[in-house]
């Protein structure tokens, strides 16, 4: 009995939450372009989603082509593939993967309705952690070799081939190759978690490998002044980072809600310690949806900036925008703002 009244329970609130659905407030257009509107937040136990549940093609039907084309199975049987990268040979490399684990957001309410949600996408599964390679030897359209190019990987998605190397987009890399120090963190359960400090190696690869690739290959300004070096979260610490690091390299900064506290506040013992201020501008904001401690954050960043010597308005623009989250969509849109005050006319305002 306590099982069925369990079910039951559950059931009620799935159909309450199914009741709650939000609508939306502007049309799909009004959120593209240089300048995009963000609706009014709304908070709810469970966000507004809209899942196009996962169906496969059904035995012996294929998708309906125009008239004269046919549509076949290039590949069968891979393990939730999210990124495709087709080689210059013509062999195509699959991720096979899911989103890491975090235990600490599958547990209460929320943690349950998610699960069941992903699931529904077809995802929220133990992931493969692959990279397959697909062969197509005769050129027919179908895949007749297949194998394991890359394993062991952490929840691998976007591959890029810059010459001869083949560049991997793996979970972990990013929080240590965007990290100046190592530093434990405490997970959810208990358990403590150790990991960054690789900061000065993803420089190195800017540095001697991909700014050499992009000066040679496009018609730049390869000086100081004229090369930015800019990222969210994480990759707004970083940049800070690298900029002070190599002032001859970068000479403008954008630290789009920068990730300060790593180990610390680390970033702002970096800053007192200099000697001096360095040639570069920056460009720091955040927004305020983001939470009051992410705030305080990006204006101790600013302040230590000031204290150092920059100018407000000069080589130093700090916006805070109402209603910005941590999310891409608030960060497309002060894109504007930011090429403005780094390479438009000085001083103009943040849009």
């Amino acid at each position: 009995m306590p099982r069925d009244l369990a079910r039951l329970a559950a059931g009620a609130l799935m159909l309450g939450l199914a009741g709650c659905g939000d609508v939306a407030t502007l049309p799909v257009e009004a959120g593209y372009g240089p300048s995009p509107r963000l609706p009014e937040p709304v908070e709810s136990l469970i966000p507004t989603v809209n899942i196009a549940e996962a169906t496969g093609w059904p035995a012996g039907r294929t998708p309906i082509a125009a008239p004269g084309l046919q549509v076949r199975a290039f590949a069968k049987g891979l393990d939730h593939p999210r990124w495709l990268h087709v080689l210059p040979n013509g062999d195509v490399l699959v991720a096979e993967t899911d989103a890491p684990p975090k235990p600490e957001d599958s547990s209460g309410i929320r943690g349950w309705i998610a699960k069941k949600i992903m699931g529904r996408a077809g995802s929220g599964t133990a992931s493969a952690n692959r990279i397959t390679l697909l062969r197509d030897s005769d050129g027919d359209g179908t895949v007749d070799k297949r194998t394991v190019f890359l394993d062991g990987l952490n929840s691998p998605f976007g591959m890029a081939l810059v010459g001869d190397r083949l560049y991997v987009a793996n979970t972990d890399a990013r929080r240590d190759e965007y990290t100046p120090t190592s530093a434990e963190r405490k997970r959810a359960d208990g358990s403590v978690d150790k990991g960054g400090g690789k900061a000065n190696l993803y420089g190195r690869f800017l540095i001697e490998e991909l700014k050499p690739f992009i000066d040679r290959t496009y018609r730049t300004r390869p000086d100081a002044a004229s090369t930015a070096v800019g990222g969210a979260s994480l990759g707004g610490l970083v940049s800070v980072w690298l900029a002070l690091e190599h002032p001859r390299v970068f000479g403008n900064v954008l630290a789009v809600s920068p990730t300060v506290w790593w180990d610390g506040f680390v970033i702002l013992e970096k800053i007192a310690a200099l000697p001096r201020r360095t040639p570069a501008r920056f460009w720091i904001d955040i927004g305020t949806l983001e939470g009051a401690d992410a705030v305080s954050a990006a204006r101790r960043l600013r302040d230590a900036l000031l204290e150092k010597g920059w100018k407000a308005g000069t080589d130093l623009e700090y916006f805070e925008q109402e209603g910005g989250q941590h999310d891409e969509i608030s960060w497309a849109s002060r894109v504007e703002g930011m090429l403005t005050f780094l390479y438009g006319k000085r001083n103009a305002p943040p849009r």
